[in-house]
């Protein structure tokens, strides 16, 4: 019985496609043929001149819709403790993000949980961007350099403060 199962499958596979091949040749010759559609060419050419305006109309060639708009910003749970925050950076510079965190535990326990931490760490991460990135850019961290350094090293951080690259 198995060795027939292919068989009949085949033969039920060959009966379809004669029955589909006898639909596909006898398609169209029950209906009426259409008449051309005339087409007004001086109508078509006077809408040539305002057609541009329309754009092309096949939606393959439109521009994705992109949201102009800036969304609207969530208030951060950490804008009521920020002034603190900066306070302990400001006095702590190197503080970790997790005791930032521990401590703002300890303030407010029913907000901050030990999964803010990476919450956290992208606020100290900023606040450390911000500081460096006024402290390049006031330009006056070189002149603030110590000018007698320890008796190692006094080439190298001599050169650093004064301009140039070279050993004086």
């Amino acid at each position: 019985m198995e060795a027939s199962d292919p068989v009949m499958l085949f033969t039920g596979i060959r009966v379809a496609q004669e029955e589909l091949g006898n639909r596909v040749d006898r398609r169209g010759l029950s209906s009426t043929p259409e008449e051309p559609v005339v087409i007004d060419l001086q109508r078509f050419a006077a809408s040539l001149k305002t057609a541009w305006q329309a754009g092309e109309t096949r939606p393959t060639h439109r521009r994705p819709y992109r949201r102009t708009k800036p969304y609207p910003k969530r208030p951060s749970m950490f804008e009521p403790h920020e002034a603190q925050i900066k306070a302990w950076l400001e006095a702590e510079p190197a503080i970790p993000a997790a005791t930032v965190l521990q401590r703002l535990m300890d303030a407010d326990p029913s907000r901050f949980r030990t999964r803010s931490l990476r919450m956290v760490q992208r606020v100290v991460k900023a606040w450390r961007a911000d500081v460096m990135g006024r402290i390049i850019l006031d330009g006056d961290w070189i002149k603030r350099m110590p000018t007698c350094p320890s008796a190692a090293g006094a080439e190298i951080v001599h050169s650093i403060a004064t301009p140039g690259n070279i050993l004086r």
